[in-house]
């Protein structure tokens, strides 16, 4: 059976396309538009990983990840962003994984493959 993730981006034609390409790779896939309706969605749904954008209107994706480290530590996160300036700030967040956008699908679903490994383990 193959993960379920959490799509979480305020950008309704990337999380649209993330989705679609994720479950044509047979992901389970919920989506959300902000970290609000992403920390009802894990609530409610129980993903095994969250891919969230960083800038977000609301909560943006660091305070997301606060947030899921209170609340279900052991959920893998990855964080995703177009500015190059989160790779280094992804470890003091203690994000699992960071993708800078654009990125290729192939090394998105290596990152996806190599989380659901470690969750497993």
């Amino acid at each position: 059976m193959q993960a379920h993730l959490l799509v979480v981006d305020d950008h309704p034609l990337l999380r649209d396309a993330l989705r679609l390409t994720l479950e044509a790779e047979g992901y389970r896939v919920s989506t959300a538009s902000d970290g609000f309706a992403a920390l009802a969605a894990v609530a409610a749904e129980r993903p095994d990983i969250v891919l969230t954008d960083i800038q977000m209107p609301g909560m943006d994706g660091w305070e997301l990840r606060r947030h899921l480290l209170a609340t279900a530590p052991s959920l893998p996160v990855m964080v995703m962003s177009s500015d190059p300036g989160i790779v280094p700030l992804a470890p003091m967040h203690r994000a699992d994984a960071c993708m800078v956008k654009p990125f290729d699908i192939d090394d998105l679903l290596c990152v996806i493959e190599r989380l659901t490994r470690a969750a497993a383990a």
